[in-house]
């Protein structure tokens, strides 16, 4: 059965750019996509930016989100 995970972030009061959402679609999404995740978005309001992503199991999530890729790219999303 597929899992989702979600990731939720207070933007403090700001803007959520497209160049924010290609950092996170060129950094995270690509790799995540590459390595077994099924679908992945993105969505922002005034408060929050919500990013999603689908797996096809637990196992598959975790060994992407434990790599040492992962925090590389979470680096970039972060500092974007």
């Amino acid at each position: 059965m597929p899992i989702a995970r979600y990731w939720v972030v207070n933007t403090r009061g700001n803007e959520v750019t497209e160049e924010m959402a290609k950092t996170w679609k060129d950094n995270f999404l690509e790799f995540a996509l590459q390595n077994g995740c099924l679908r992945g978005a993105l969505a922002a309001d005034g408060e929050r930016v919500i990013a999603v992503s689908v797996w096809p199991d637990l196992e598959t999530m975790n060994a992407v989100i434990e790599s040492d890729h992962y925090n590389v790219i979470g680096d970039a999303v972060s500092a974007s």
